[in-house]
């Protein structure tokens, strides 16, 4: 796994930078892409990927034939992500250790079970397969899961 960055991570850090610092304004319209192609040498899918990132973190928006502007800041789920600043290298490191924490977890609570935590287990899956399906979310059943192991992970 590579952990150098990509060009386009580097022009989504830099242009996030620019807009929470303030030195992009709300409302403040963004260079063309051809501008910015020629501003970071890059060609111009580098740019619209950066762009594409900024959307999905809800920093810009595009208008129709009008360029691209800064967004006001809201409260948007994505802006949650936002808020780890984190790159894709960075992120990938942060889910292999997690992974790491998670099995040796798993294998403490399995190792710690009591006879009513296998009944609790049950009973959230078993609520979880009532949810699966498209537009269900399962992610409160497993919130409850994970609620379950740190007790368990010590003798």
């Amino acid at each position: 796994m590579s952990l150098q960055r990509k060009n386009y991570e580097i022009i989504t850090d830099e242009l996030r930078r620019f807009i929470e610092s303030g030195l992009i304004k709300p409302g403040e319209k963004l260079d063309t892409i051809d501008q910015l192609a020629t501003q970071y040498r890059v060609g111009k899918s580098t740019v619209r990927e950066a762009l594409s990132q900024l959307k999905a973190l809800g920093l810009i928006e595009s208008r129709q034939g009008g360029g691209t502007y800064v967004k006001k800041p809201g409260l948007e789920p994505s802006a949650v992500l936002d808020s780890l600043q984190t790159s894709n290298a960075e992120l990938a490191q942060v889910l292999q250790v997690r992974k790491i924490l998670e099995v040796g977890a798993a294998g403490l609570a399995a190792l710690y079970r009591t006879d009513e935590d296998i009944k609790e287990i049950g009973k959230i899956v078993e609520q979880m397969k009532d949810t699966v399906g498209p537009g269900r979310r399962a992610i409160r059943y497993w919130r409850q899961l994970w609620r379950l192991l740190p007790p368990r992970c010590t003798a």
